[in-house]
């Protein structure tokens, strides 16, 4: 539902139940939490682009890719040079 919806925060949440299995409300798995992640980034969750960058560049859930992170985290740069601190953007 929320790929249909774009819910950045929600997307960025269920990212995070996937990645970590909290609550027991999911069994872990890096795959989906990456998927998610992205979803969230693309709608302009900040946190799922860092989150992302991460991933990419760590290889969790898929192939690591420096090339890759470096999109996400140049882009998490050039929204935060020109506003309010990274999270309360």
């Amino acid at each position: 539902m929320t790929q249909t919806t774009s819910n950045a925060t929600a997307q960025h949440m269920l990212g995070f139940m996937h990645a970590t299995g909290i609550g027991n409300a999911v069994q872990p798995d890096q795959g989906a939490a990456l998927l998610y992640h992205t979803f969230a980034a693309v709608n302009g969750n900040l946190r799922s682009e860092m989150t992302v960058a991460y991933r990419h560049l760590m290889g969790i859930g898929t192939p690591r890719s420096c090339e890759e992170a470096v999109v996400y985290y140049k882009s998490v740069a050039d929204k935060c040079k020109h506003s309010s601190p990274l999270f309360h953007v």
